[in-house]
């Protein structure tokens, strides 16, 4: 166990995350796979949630830079690279420019890449491992999907060694889809790199000996990871409080009036969770007449807890979805700068839907969709390369310009359907989501029980 504040620099394969609100976190670290290590990194104040990989280059340019939205990462191991689930880090990433030190690839695209559509804990253990091996054709699947220019813009300035750097930075020659250049980039940029010389820059920098395994803040791989890392002895792990009720799998909105009551007043870092049964299709219009629906709601509880309490924080406006089952998440935060009652106010919007479902709403929606996915899709993804990834079989992602294309299609009458068949007591279940600090403290354990139980 590392104590608190300990100086990542003195201590291999570490991190230390950034200070929020004056208070240090707690790093535990298990040795894992191949000699690698899961680190374990718990903050009171974690509002936001990374579970990934970290791979140590062995490289490190001074004075790393900072970038005020980076709540977690104060320093990483030198030249690290990191896969993560939190796709809004990537997003942050494409904003922090002075920041210099990882790789990010989203938790969706590392399914796609690794492990298909059938994602769980256990599939990502397996993938990691295969990635740890330098013959392994995953880190090229990775490549050849994150074809984006803040993937290059990382590298660039994370790779020490210039022959890497350049031959990282040219990445990928879009073979598969007619391009004869990377995305980001100039031809003078890259020209004399090919597609193999940029992987066996990739791999040499891939080994063993410099990965560590990362659990950080509030897990959104909710019950995924912690299974897959059962044996790993995870802080956190014991009996959930007597406080909490027990979540069984037929929990449904019906028992928000129990589940209320038992966490008034709320635990700091504790989520009510929502999930729904999904569907699969993910470019069909009545998914995206759901991920409208969705939003709505989610954004109605937001735009109450922020109007209440002085708060933004309060539920995603879009559902994260776990493609393995067809489920979707919303999260509704208990902390208490949010409000004690928001199980609460989840029932009462649960009961004004759909019926507040109206065409102005609709497109607004739309409308912020539209300008959320022009304004970050240079930064994030390439309108073309999401395309591309929504004609192979084994792809869930749902391209960005096709996405706009139907919304334009889906009516208030559309989103109001998917209201009333999805946000009802017999198709909604209840579950946890809360950061280990504040669980760990309760003797709970930090991932919720649905769908997973």
């Amino acid at each position: 166990m590392l104590e608190r504040g300990s100086n990542p620099e003195s201590a291999p394969n570490t991190i230390a995350l950034n200070r929020i609100r004056n208070a240090e976190p707690e790093i535990s670290e298990t040795n894992l796979l191949n000699g690698a290590k899961l680190i374990s990194v718990v903050h009171p104040d974690a509002v936001q949630t990374s579970v990934g990989v970290i791979f140590d280059a062995g490289s490190r340019r001074e004075n790393p830079g900072e970038h005020g939205q980076m709540h977690f990462f104060e320093h990483l191991p030198p030249g690290s690279f990191r896969i993560t689930s939190g796709g809004t880090d990537l997003q942050r990433l494409s904003q922090a420019r002075s920041w210099d030190s990882n790789i990010m690839v989203t938790k969706e695209m590392l399914s796609i890449a690794l492990t298909g559509p059938d994602f769980d804990g256990e599939q990502m253990l397996s993938a990691v491992t295969a990635m740890l091996n330098p013959e392994s054709d995953a880190l090229k699947a990775i490549f050849d999907i994150e074809k984006t220019r803040i993937i290059n813009e990382i590298i660039q300035r994370s790779c020490a060694q210039q022959e890497i750097r350049d031959a990282l930075f040219s990445t990928l020659f879009m073979k598969d889809t007619g391009y004869d250049h990377p995305i980001g980039g100039t031809p003078q940029e890259v020209q004399g790199y090919t597609f193999e010389q940029v992987m066996e820059a990739g791999r040499r920098l891939l080994t063993p000996d410099n990965a560590t395994f990362i659990v950080s803040g509030k897990p959104d791989f909710t019950g995924q990871v912690f299974k897959a890392f059962e044996s790993a002895s995870l802080p956190g792990s014991g009996p959930r409080p007597s406080g909490l009720p027990e979540l069984r799998s037929n929990t449904t909105v019906d028992d928000l009036p129990q589940v209320n009551a038992a966490i008034a007043p709320p635990i700091p870092g504790l989520e009510v969770c929502a999930w729904l049964p999904g569907l699969n299709k993910g470019n069909s219009k009545e998914h995206l007449a759901l991920e409208v629906a969705t939003g709505l709601l989610s954004g109605h509880v937001s735009s109450e807890l922020s109007h209440r309490q002085g708060v933004t924080y309060g539920a995603g406006a879009i559902p994260r979805q776990y493609p393995e089952n067809g489920y979707v998440e919303i999260g509704f935060n208990t902390d208490p700068r949010n409000g004690p009652n928001i199980p609460a106010l989840l029932a009462k919007t649960l009961e004004e839907f759909p019926a507040t479902i109206t065409p102005e709403k609709v497109a607004e929606y739309y409308s912020a969709s539209r300008n959320y996915w022009y304004q970050n899709a240079q930064d994030i993804t390439s309108f073309d390369v999401l395309a591309e990834l929504a004609r192979r079989p084994q792809s869930f992602v749902i391209p960005v310009s096709t996405k706009l294309e139907k919304l334009q299609e889906i009516s208030a009458e559309d989103v109001r359907a998917a209201a009333e068949q999805f946000f009802n007591p017999e198709k909604l279940r209840l579950g946890y989501l809360g950061s280990p600090p504040a669980l760990q403290a309760a003797g709970a354990v930090p991932n919720v029980t649905l769908p997973f139980a």
